[in-house]
C-alpha cells in the first residue's frame, strides 16, 4: 500500500513501534473529543456487546475473511468490522491497516467515524472528510489518514453495535456497486454476530444451570433444615444430613410414608401417638395437597423427644391426579418449644407472685395470704397439693394454709395440728431449717389417715423465717415423680419469702395494736389515742355548737438531722420539740405525736384566728432557740377550724392539706385551711393526698420489709430516693415530678422478693445463672407496683438497670428509649452501691467513686444525669451511705 492510499501511523511513530494488541485505553487517550454520550451508553446496547464477548481485540478469522472479501471486491485499501462501546471502537476484523493499528485493533472514540454510524443507526458515506463540516477536525483524519469513508450499521439482537466500513486515504466517489457489496457483507457480518451471540447465551445459560445445580446440591446438604424426598411407595429417594439427624435414622431405615424408623414413635403436639395416615406425608400423598408447619414429636430410644415442624409439597407426573412423591421440609423446633414453655411458665410465676405480693402490700389477713400462696405455688409448679404450716412454741406444727383435691384439703382442717412423716420434704425443712426436696418416695398407704398432708411421691418445701426466727414452711407435692427440678424448689422458696413478708407485716400490726396510747419517745399521746380524743371532742363541739381548732406540725428537713447527726440525736430533737409544744399549750389542749416527725395540737374552745396566734407562739418557740446537738430546727404548720369541716376525719385532712401548703410555700410558715385552698392546691392530685399516701405507704412498707430482711440493705432505698430527688432538682424538674421520682425510688428494689436470699447475700461472685435471677427483680418490681403508681413511675422502676449503650436489662433499650427518670434512678442506685459497704466488698472513697461514674458516662450512664451528680459534688452536698447494700 502506498503512503497516500493507507491509514498513517500517529506522528512520531513507525509501524514497528507497536506490534502486539494492547489493553483498552481510556477515552480520549490521544486527546480530542470525549466519548459521545447518549445511545452509545445505552445499557441494552452495552449489554449485547458484553454478551458477545468480542471486545478483547483478539483477531478473529471469520470477521477478517469478511474484510478481505470487501477489499478484493471493491479495490478499496482498508476494510474494518468495528464494534463500538461507550469509550472506544474495537476492530473484530480488519484488512489493510498499517501498524500499530493493525496489532492494537482498537482506537478511542476520538478517532472513530464508526461511532456516527451507531449514533445515527444509518449508513455514513463521505467522499472527502476534510471538506465535511462535522468531520473536518476529526483526529481520524490527522492521525489515521482517513479521507474517504463508507460504513453501514451492524445490528445484533435489535441493537446497533458497530459498523462494517471501507476507508481510503484519498478522496473517493463511492459507486453504487461498492456500496451494495458493503451492504451484503454487512448482512453476512450481522448473521455471524447473531450466531456468536446465540452461542454465547447458550454457553452462559449452561454455566448458570450447572452452577445453580451445584449450589442447590450444596445448599440442601448444608441446610440446617431437613429435606426428604419420599416416593409414594415409601421409598426415601433423597435426604440430607439434617433430616437424618432430626429423625435419628438413615434414609434407608424409614420403612413407610412418614415413618421415623424402628424403635421411634411419632406423637402429636399433646404427646399422643400419631397414626401413620395422619402424618403430613401420608396426608399429602392421599389428598395431593400440601401441609404447612405441622408440629410433631419424634420419640427417641433414649427417652428424649425431638420436636419438628413439617411442611410438605406434592410432586406430580404429567396429568396424574395423585402425586408420585412428596418433598418434606423439616425444622427442629425443640429449642423454640422449650423456650416458649419456659417463657409461659415464667410469666405464670410472675403473675402469681404479683397476685400474692399485692395481697401482702394491701395488708390482707395472713390466712388469705397463706391460702393464695398455697394455690398459686401449686399451680406454678403443676403440683398436686400445697401446704403452709406454722411451728408453734410447744413444737407442734399447725396447718394454716392449703390447696389441693377436696379429699386431702379438708383433712386435717385449717388450724389443726399436722403430723409430718419422716422422709417428706416439709419434715426435712422442719429439721434442717433449709429448703429441701424428695423424689421417688415410697408413701405409706395409710399416710392420709395419719393426718399427713405430705403423702406424696415427690415434694419440695422451703422455710418461712420472720425477723430471723424460724416460723414454719410451705410445701408442694406430686403424686408421681422420680426427681424435683431445681427451679421448682426455687419457686417454692420465692413464695416462702412472700409469706414471710405477710407474717412480718401482720405481727408488726398486731404489736402496734397492742401498744399503749402513749408515744414512748415523747410521752405524748400517740396517733391512735389522739384520733379517739379528736372524734370525741368533735362530737361534743357539734352538740353544743362550740368552736374547735386543730394544728398540725411537721419538722422541716428532719431526715437531714438523722442523716447528719444520727438517729439518736434525731430522737432527742423529737423529745425536745414535744417539750417546747407542751410549754405553750393550755391545760385543756391535747398534743400528740401522730407520725415520725409530725405532731398534732387540738385546741377546744378556740376558733381559727386564735389558733393562728397560738400556732405562731409555738412556731417561734421552736425556731428561735437552737436544739441541743443539732442546731436550729423549723417547722411547717397547718391549721383547720371545725367551722370549715364536717367531722373529725375531714378536720384532720384539711389541717394536713394546709400543712402541705405550708411546705410548698417554703416551710417554717403557717397556713390556715380555707375553702379556696382546694381550688388553689398545687397539682391536680393534692386533694387526694391522704388517699394516695395510704396506698404508697403500703408499697413502701413492703419495700422496707424487703430491705429489713438483711442489715446490709438498711435504708438503701431511702438514700437512693433522696439522691434521685436532688439529681432531678438539679436538672430542673418541677417539684411535682420530683415527688413522683422520690416515691418510685423508695420502692425501686421491691422486686427482690423474687430473688432468693442465698443469692442476694452471697459474699462470693455470682454465677451466670444466679446473676440472671438477680436481673429479674427490675421487671418483677415494675409489675408489682403497676396498679399502684403512674405509668412513668412504673417505667422508671423497670428500666433503672438499663444502660445508655443498650447493654442493660431487662429490655436492653438504649439512649433515646430510656426515660430520664430511669436514667436518674440508675445513677443514684449505682452511686449508693459504690459508696456503701457490701457483703462482697468495701465502699469506695468518694473521689474514686466520682471517677468511676465519669468513666461510665455515655456507656452505662446518661451524660445529663452524671453532669447533675458532679454539680451536686461541687456544691459539697454529695456524701456516701452509712450502711451496706445488696446486689442489683
Amino acid at each position: 500500500m502506498t503512503p497516500n492510499r493507507s491509514l498513517r501511523a500517529p506522528s512520531g511513530t513507525t509501524p514497528a513501534d507497536d506490534v502486539a494488541p494492547t489493553p483498552r485505553p481510556p477515552a480520549a487517550a490521544s486527546g480530542g473529543a470525549v466519548p459521545v454520550p447518549g445511545p452509545l451508553g445505552s445499557p441494552a446496547r452495552l449489554g449485547v456487546l458484553e454478551r458477545l464477548g468480542l471486545l478483547d481485540g483478539v483477531p478473529d478469522d471469520s470477521f477478517d475473511r469478511v474484510t478481505r472479501m470487501a477489499t478484493r471486491l471493491t479495490g478499496v485499501p482498508v476494510s474494518l468490522a468495528v464494534l463500538v462501546d461507550d469509550e472506544e471502537q474495537v476492530f473484530v476484523g480488519q484488512t489493510g491497516l498499517d501498524e500499530p493499528w493493525a496489532s492494537r485493533r482498537r482506537t478511542p472514540l476520538s478517532h472513530s467515524f464508526c461511532q456516527h454510524v451507531v449514533l445515527d443507526d444509518a449508513p455514513l458515506v463521505i467522499a472527502d472528510a476534510r471538506g465535511d463540516a462535522r468531520l473536518q477536525d476529526h483526529l481520524a483524519i490527522a492521525e489515521l489518514g482517513v479521507v474517504a469513508y463508507a460504513g453501514v450499521p451492524l445490528v445484533c439482537d435489535g441493537e446497533t453495535v458497530g459498523s462494517l466500513c471501507l476507508i481510503d486515504g484519498e478522496p473517493r466517489v463511492w459507486t453504487p456497486d461498492e456500496l451494495e457489496v458493503l451492504q451484503d457483507l454487512a448482512a453476512v457480518t450481522t448473521t455471524e454476530l447473531s450466531l456468536r451471540l446465540a452461542i454465547a447465551d447458550q454457553r452462559a445459560a449452561a454455566e448458570r444451570t450447572a452452577t445453580s445445580e451445584e449450589r442447590y446440591r450444596s445448599l440442601v446438604a448444608a441446610m440446617s433444615d431437613g429435606v426428604v424426598l419420599q416416593r409414594a411407595d415409601g421409598t426415601i429417594e433423597a435426604s440430607n444430613a439434617a433430616a437424618e439427624r432430626m429423625l435419628g435414622v438413615t434414609a434407608g431405615a424409614v420403612a413407610e410414608p412418614g415413618g421415623a424408623g424402628p424403635g421411634r414413635r411419632i406423637v402429636r403436639d399433646d404427646g399422643s401417638d400419631l397414626p401413620a395416615g395422619d402424618h403430613p406425608v401420608g396426608r399429602t400423598l392421599r389428598t395431593g395437597l400440601p401441609v404447612r408447619d405441622a408440629v410433631l414429636g419424634v420419640c427417641q430410644p433414649d427417652g428424649t423427644t425431638t420436636w419438628i415442624s413439617v411442611s410438605t409439597e406434592p410432586l406430580f407426573d404429567g396429568t396424574d391426579a395423585a402425586p408420585y412423591a412428596v418433598v418434606s421440609c423439616l425444622s427442629d423446633v425443640t429449642d423454640r418449644r422449650d423456650a416458649e414453655s419456659q417463657r409461659a411458665l415464667h410469666t405464670r410465676e410472675q403473675e402469681a407472685l404479683r397476685a400474692v405480693a399485692t395481697l401482702v402490700a394491701s395488708e390482707a389477713q395472713p390466712l388469705a395470704v397463706f391460702a393464695a400462696a398455697a394455690e398459686h405455688v401449686a399451680n406454678v409448679c403443676t403440683a398436686t397439693m400445697s401446704r403452709v404450716v406454722r411451728l408453734e412454741p410447744d413444737g407442734t406444727t399447725r396447718l394454716v394454709g392449703a390447696w389441693g383435691p377436696t379429699a386431702t384439703a379438708v383433712s386435717p382442717g385449717l388450724g389443726d395440728p399436722v403430723g409430718l412423716q419422716d422422709g417428706s420434704a416439709i419434715a426435712a425443712v422442719m429439721r434442717t431449717r433449709r429448703p429441701a426436696s424428695v423424689a421417688g418416695r415410697e408413701v405409706a398407704p395409710d399416710a392420709a389417715d395419719d393426718g399427713d398432708p405430705t403423702g406424696m411421691r415427690a415434694g419440695a418445701a422451703a422455710p418461712i423465717a420472720v425477723d430471723g426466727r424460724f416460723w414454719g414452711a410451705i410445701s408442694v407435692g406430686w403424686e408421681q415423680g422420680d426427681r424435683v427440678a431445681d427451679e421448682d424448689l426455687s419457686r417454692v422458696t420465692r413464695f416462702a419469702d412472700l409469706v414471710s413478708l405477710a407474717v412480718t407485716g401482720a405481727e408488726a400490726r398486731e404489736q402496734l395494736a397492742e401498744m399503749a396510747f402513749t408515744d414512748h419517745l415523747t410521752g405524748l399521746n400517740n396517733q391512735r389515742a389522739f384520733s379517739d380524743r379528736l372524734e370525741e371532742e368533735v362530737r361534743r363541739c357539734h352538740r353544743y355548737r362550740r368552736p374547735l381548732s386543730l394544728i398540725v406540725f411537721d419538722l422541716d428537713h428532719f431526715k437531714l438531722i438523722n442523716d447528719t447527726h444520727g438517729h439518736a440525736a434525731g430522737n432527742r430533737a423529737l423529745a425536745e420539740f414535744a417539750t417546747r409544744l407542751l410549754a405553750v399549750r393550755r391545760g385543756s389542749d391535747v398534743i400528740a405525736r401522730v407520725g415520725g416527725e409530725e405532731f398534732a395540737w387540738m385546741l377546744p374552745e378556740t376558733e381559727g384566728r386564735s389558733a393562728i396566734v397560738a400556732a405562731e407562739r409555738a412556731r417561734t418557740a421552736i425556731a428561735d432557740t437552737p436544739f441541743q446537738g443539732v442546731g436550729r430546727i423549723t417547722s411547717s404548720v397547718g391549721i383547720c377550724s371545725l367551722e370549715d369541716a364536717d367531722d373529725a376525719q375531714q378536720l384532720y385532712r384539711r389541717a394536713d392539706l394546709a400543712l402541705y401548703w405550708a411546705k410548698a410555700a417554703g416551710r417554717n410558715t403557717i397556713v390556715r385551711y380555707t375553702p379556696e385552698l382546694i381550688a388553689a392546691a398545687p397539682g391536680a392530685q393534692s386533694t387526694h393526698r391522704l388517699e394516695s399516701a395510704k396506698t404508697l405507704a403500703a408499697v413502701r412498707a413492703l419495700a422496707s420489709a424487703v430491705d429489713a430482711k438483711d442489715p446490709s440493705t438498711q435504708r438503701h432505698s431511702e438514700r437512693v430516693a433522696e439522691l434521685a430527688g436532688e439529681l432531678a432538682r438539679t436538672i430542673g424538674w418541677d417539684p411535682a415530678r420530683v415527688v413522683l421520682l422520690h416515691s418510685a425510688a423508695l420502692v425501686h428494689d421491691v422486686g427482690k422478693i423474687g430473688v432468693p436470699d442465698t443469692i442476694l447475700l452471697k459474699p462470693a461472685k455470682l454465677t451466670n445463672e444466679e446473676y440472671e435471677q438477680v436481673k429479674t427483680h427490675a421487671a418483677l418490681g415494675a409489675e408489682m407496683v403497676a396498679d399502684l403508681l403512674s405509668r412513668d413511675q412504673v417505667l422508671w422502676i423497670r428500666h433503672h438497670h438499663e444502660r445508655h449503650d443498650g447493654r442493660g436489662y431487662p429490655d436492653g433499650i438504649a439512649a433515646g428509649e430510656i426515660s430520664e427518670g430511669a436514667e436518674i434512678l440508675a445513677v443514684a442506685d449505682a452511686w449508693d452501691a459504690m459508696t456503701v459497704a457490701r457483703p462482697y466488698g468495701s465502699p469506695r472513697p468518694i473521689d474514686d467513686a466520682i471517677e468511676e461514674m465519669r468513666r461510665g458516662t455515655g456507656s452505662q450512664f446518661a451524660p445529663r444525669a452524671i453532669e447533675a451528680l458532679l454539680a451536686i459534688h461541687e456544691r459539697g452536698r454529695l456524701g456516701t451511705g452509712a450502711a451496706p447494700t445488696r446486689r442489683g
